[in-house]
């Protein structure tokens, strides 16, 4: 799905998406200023060199309760992230990412986004394994922060992701890597919802999503 205004909700994808260079890709959305909610995708996204790649979206638009399972893989000097490539301006909130994330060299990437800016970003979390190549700006949960951004609540797994450092923006003691991100063991992920997470919204259960968190209105499949 290209560019645009308007809504997606209750939206789904389970298709493999493959793209060249210079490309914007998502398991649902490639580029969009849509509003996406209670919409997932759980097929691998692969881009090629200079590429927006993300699990669920390209770039762009505001997300919520929402979710993305499969593999991300970008090639060099690329954002990649397990819901979304780079997002800048935007609201996401309540969403969640497992899968893991790979790209080249000189990339930008997270666990749940290469690249933002401007952006509100709160109660979300990533769980998949983050690797990325020589150069790359990698981190649990994002790659690089542009500054500006509201974050909060937010959580990636320490021992899942590989990463210890939630940004992978200088060595975190640079102003943009926010502290509110906070690293969490599986065992305590697992454990029970994590604080700032609305019991309304979330629930836990040892069968279901491997036992980390999931969306009530949306639970996976």
């Amino acid at each position: 799905m290209g560019a645009g205004d308007g809504t997606i909700e209750r939206s789904h994808a389970e298709v493999r998406v493959t793209v060249g260079g210079a490309a914007k890709a998502g398991g649902l959305v490639g580029s969009s200023s849509f509003n996406i909610a209670y919409s997932f995708a759980t097929g691998s996204v692969s881009g090629g060199d200079d590429s927006f790649v993300g699990g669920l979206v390209g770039t762009g638009g505001n997300i919520s309760q929402s979710y993305a399972t499969g593999k991300v893989i970008g090639g060099e000097n690329s954002d990649v992230g397990g819901l979304a490539g780079a997002d800048e301006g935007s609201l996401v909130t309540n969403s969640y990412t497992t899968g893991a994330v790979q790209a080249g060299t000189t990339s930008n990437l997270g666990g749940f986004v290469g690249e933002i800016a401007g952006v509100k970003l709160q109660s979300s979390y990533a769980i998949g394994h983050v690797k990325g190549g020589t150069a790359a700006t990698s981190g649990g949960f994002m790659g690089v922060s542009r500054g500006s951004d509201d974050l909060g609540t937010d959580y990636w797994d320490t021992q899942t992701s590989g990463k210890s450092r939630r940004e992978g923006y200088g060595d975190c003691r640079d102003p943009h890597c926010d502290r509110s991100i906070k690293g969490v063991k599986t065992e305590a992920f697992q454990a029970g919802l994590p604080p700032g997470f609305d019991p309304a919204i979330w629930g836990e259960k040892a069968g279901i999503n491997g036992g980390f968190p999931y969306l009530l209105t949306l639970p996976p499949k």
